[in-house]
């Protein structure tokens, strides 16, 4: 593992040099095999690899190093000869430390036995100053040029041997702090060549925290053992990979650990294979109630009564639609934004214009015009029919505010478009018939008012002739103002009079009237009714009246006759009344009508036409 970095105000050389981890392995033997070559070639009793700290020397390696020193593994800076080789740049050649003015008073001539010394310095890989290789002897020495070379020649080797213990060191490290698990494993194989089991040869910390398994537990450890679970799946992979050499990738799960993982397995050679272990049971389960999620939208969404669809933003791409939209539609998938579709969408506006796709809200909401729209369109469909939809949509955001998706929502208005024209006619109607029957209202108040022979019979008269109106219009509604048969209309301008019903006779065949005919003959039975009640046949106890219509291809008539009343005679002065039953009545029959007053009794007589039925 590698060390953490010194303080900003230590040298470059410090820092390097505690960076690269070779401090923190004091009193171990890392460079030994090469401090006993020194002592071989040169044949001294001491060598050493000394890393120079800054208030210390920490030997890397040593052969031949007297107690405690060997054992401690390092030295203060007043025991080493090492930190003036690094001072210098240079070899640092020491016949006798006693007689040499830098060194004589440097402590490991006594405690280490340090006489004789030849130093030459070492680097690390990038060109700093790490300390010293060097040769020790006891007693007084000439150092000789050959003797220098090798040492020399022994250094490169040692800072060969350095650049590779931190090469391996710094991958070591990465490959302890992985996240991913990683492993090698070897193939075994029973006699016939077939591949029974792995064998686990080495692992990483996170193998371990991956597994539930302690990692020292894979080394020399069996796959059959450690997960049998798994055992035929990655056997298969780790069979085929070994053969083909091509990598492969799988996943298992693993009931007795409850966890899944994905495999990524290569070949090292032809019996060895490594694998990058990952942890994917969160990330299943994930997607596992995200599909879960999705079906129980998808089922809700196919449920709706509406089209409905997402479209994925800036693209456009509808990535989800329930079935209703192509229904409404007629088509699939919906083409009316940008990437929606290749089908046509041809529509109109409400003023029958062609309807711009680009105007639809799922093409605005992309392009960042809106944050939702509506519009309704008339939507030609490809089979040529033509309905009105409703196109809502709405933008979807991400917790960075982005537009990531659009939900667009179609119904089908066309019934309710249906009904808002047929509203609107109801309601002209409505206003229309309203001002005919406020006409009808002044137009009976009036005339009744002005041949009145007093206030009294005025008001009594358009009270009588109001109540008649309002029966009729009582009629009509419960008809919904459409062709009403002329027998209801008789019965209801008759039944103030239900006294007398058995002397009220009414025959003829099925005829249809419309509102305006069945409101004015509605009128004009009741002034007729009224008259008989007064002075006619109804004024005594047995007079009669028989009500009869006949109607052939548009020709239709319709008779009033009383008989056995008190005896008739002309009025003198006509009145409203006579005027409603012979003239208001007959325009809307395109006839006349007439009364007679014959002396057993009034007849009235009306004629006209009728569209066919």
């Amino acid at each position: 593992m590698l060390s953490p970095s010194p303080p900003p105000s230590t040298s470059a050389r410090i820092r390097a040099l505690r960076y690269s981890g070779l401090l923190e392995h004091s009193g171990l033997e890392q460079f030994g095999h090469l401090t006993d070559q020194v002592r071989d070639i040169l044949e001294v009793p001491v060598a050493i690899v000394s890393l120079v700290d800054e208030d210390r020397q920490v030997f890397a390696g040593h052969s031949g190093l007297p107690e405690p020193w060997a054992s401690l593994g390092q030295t203060p800076m007043s025991h080493s000869f090492c930190q003036h080789v690094v001072d210098s740049k240079a070899p640092l050649i020491v016949s006798d430390a006693n007689d040499d003015p830098l060194l004589r008073d440097n402590l490991a001539i006594n405690d280490l036995g340090v006489v004789a010394y030849l130093g030459v310095p070492i680097m690390l890989p990038g060109g700093e100053l790490a300390g010293a290789l060097a040769a020790i002897d006891t007693s007084p020495r000439i150092w000789t040029e050959v003797e220098l070379r090798r040492l020399r020649s022994l250094a490169r080797t040692v800072e060969k041997e350095i650049a590779i213990r931190l090469s391996e060191g710094h991958w070591r490290g990465l490959f302890d702090n992985m996240q991913e698990g990683f492993y090698v494993a070897s193939a075994l194989r029973d006699d016939a060549g077939a591949l029974i089991d792995m064998l686990f040869q080495e692992t990483n910390p996170a193998v371990g925290r991956i597994t539930g398994i302690p990692a020292s537990d894979f080394i020399g450890a069996r796959l059959s053992v450690l997960m049998p679970d798994a055992l035929p799946d990655l056997l298969a992979v780790y069979d085929r990979v070994l053969r083909t050499g091509q990598p492969e990738l799988v996943e298992t799960t693993h009931p007795t650990l409850g966890r899944s993982f994905d495999h990524r397995v290569r070949a090292l050679d032809d019996r060895r294979i490594a694998s990058v272990l990952m942890d994917v049971t969160e990330r299943l389960q994930a997607e596992a109630a995200l599909r879960i999620s999705r079906a129980q939208l998808a089922t809700v969404i196919d449920a709706m009564p509406v089209g409905v669809l997402l479209a994925e933003a800036p693209s456009g791409r509808v990535i989800m639609r329930n079935d209703r939209m192509a229904q409404i539609l007629g088509q699939s998938p919906l083409g009316m934004g940008p990437g929606a579709g290749d089908a046509p969408f041809t529509a109109f506006d409400a003023n029958g214009d062609p309807f711009d796709p680009l105007h639809s809200p799922l093409a605005r909401i992309i392009a960042g015009e809106v944050q939702s729209h509506s519009v309704d369109v008339q939507l030609r469909r490809p089979d040529g029919l033509r309905t009105w939809i409703e196109i809502a949509g709405e933008a979807i955001r991400g917790d960075d505010d982005r537009l990531i998706a659009v939900c667009v929502v179609v119904s089908d208005i066309d019934e309710r478009k249906k009904r808002d024209v047929e509203q609107r006619v109801l309601h002209s109607e409505l206003a229309h018939r309203m001002k005919n029957s406020l006409a009808v209202v002044q137009s009976i108040v009036n005339q009744t008012l002005r041949q009145a022979p007093s206030i009294q019979e005025g008001r009594d008269a358009i009270v009588s002739r109001l109540a008649a109106l309002s029966r009729a219009q009582d009629m009509l509604t419960q008809s919904h103002w459409d062709n009403s048969d002329i027998a209801d209309v008789v019965d209801a301008a008759t039944a103030p009079h239900r006294a007398n019903a058995d002397r009220i006779t009414m025959q003829g065949p099925k005829v249809s009237l419309s509102a305006q005919q069945a409101m004015a003959l509605s009128l004009a039975i009741h002034e007729l009714a009224t008259n008989a009640v007064k002075y006619g046949a109804l004024s005594n106890d047995a007079g009669r009246v028989a009500i009869c219509w006949h109607w052939q291809g548009r020709d239709f008539a319709f008779d009033w006759v009383e008989s056995d009343g008190p005896p008739v005679a002309a009025p003198t002065r006509r009145g409203f009344g006579s005027r409603l039953i012979e003239q208001n009545v007959a325009a809307y029959f395109d006839g006349t009508g007439e009364i007679a007053y014959d002396p057993t009794g009034i007849r009235f007589r009306l004629t006209g036409t009728l569209d066919p039925q």
